[in-house]
């Protein structure tokens, strides 16, 4: 497989909202005033817009033609990992901050141009999430947080006025919702799949615990880490949250019609709440991550 070509105009990587560079499709190197085609994926709602930005780029640089190819996010790991098999992985790809140990194991992906794009110019954490064993391969796009979405409507038919600010609090909501509010769940938070450790972050880093400490080991058998896998499996087994729940399942739509009254998410729900279920418009809210040993989000993106 050929790697993106070096002397591609590094622009194009700050322009594209800086995805990550991979083995390719573009063939060798090639000096940057040649005519060439970049190939983008990009996933979510950011690739549906990306071909917009592309025609941008393309008028002030005539000679690079962009190729964006939008992917569903329920499916972007297994298209990705399948075209890494195949040697046919785009020359740049979003990529979530959880992929990249996985992707740069198997060799994959080009190293970033330090020179180009420089740590400083970055919040730490967000840049640390693109590297990997001290080699940086994916400069950070955008990074945000996770707070809790409740409906307030049926937190007052359920008898609070406020909300949970504590793990028993949340649990304490989760369960009168579905007594007294008529909700199916209390909480929707993932049982499995790639995606479960963006809600799990929530109850580990509150709970004081870490995947991998500062020296470098695995603690995820900590007392704190074990506390709050404690914590998150209550919900299942108390049957507070679903232990079944489809790829590409949508929260939001759940969330509308009141059978999800709470959920972890991140801002992107604003719009898609606001647009896409206007007649709760009023009636729900965000807070911070209820807490135990303090509260505290991931920072992801």
């Amino acid at each position: 497989m050929s790697r993106i070509a070096r002397t591609a105009p590094a622009g194009i990587a700050l322009t594209l909202a800086v995805t990550l560079s991979a083995c390719g499709s573009s063939g060798g190197d090639v000096a940057a005033d040649e005519k060439q085609t970049l190939t983008v994926w990009a996933m979510g709602a950011e690739g549906e817009k990306l071909a917009d930005v592309a025609e941008v780029y393309e008028k002030a640089n005539p000679n690079i033609t962009v190729k964006v190819t939008p992917i569903g996010w329920d499916v972007a790991h297994q298209k990705l990992v399948s075209a890494a098999a195949a040697g046919t992985l785009p020359d740049v790809a979003q990529m979530g901050g959880s992929y990249m140990g996985e992707f740069a194991e198997l060799g994959v992906l080009e190293p970033v141009d330090t020179k180009v794009f420089e740590k400083k110019d970055f919040f730490p954490a967000g840049w640390e999430q693109g590297e990997v064993e001290g080699t940086a391969y994916g400069v950070p796009w955008y990074v945000d947080t996770r707070v809790l979405y409740y409906r307030t409507d049926l937190a007052e038919k359920a008898g609070v006025s406020k909300a949970p600010a504590n793990w028993q609090e949340l649990q304490d909501l989760a369960g009168a919702y579905q007594k007294k509010a008529g909700t199916k769940w209390g909480l929707s938070i993932q049982p499995s799949g790639l995606d479960t450790v963006q809600n799990f972050y929530s109850f580990l880093y509150s709970a004081g615990g870490e995947i991998v400490n500062e020296q470098g080991e695995a603690v995820v058998d900590s007392p704190e880490a074990v506390k709050a896998l404690k914590e998150y499996g209550s919900y299942f087994d108390k049957g507070l949250a679903n232990k079944s729940v489809q790829p590409g399942y949508d929260v939001v739509k759940d969330f509308g019609n009141g059978r999800v009254p709470m959920f972890f998410g991140g801002p992107w729900h604003v719009t898609l709440l606001n647009e896409g279920q206007p007649q709760i418009k009023g009636k729900w809210a965000i807070a911070p991550v209820p807490a135990d040993a303090s509260s505290t989000s991931m920072a992801g993106g």
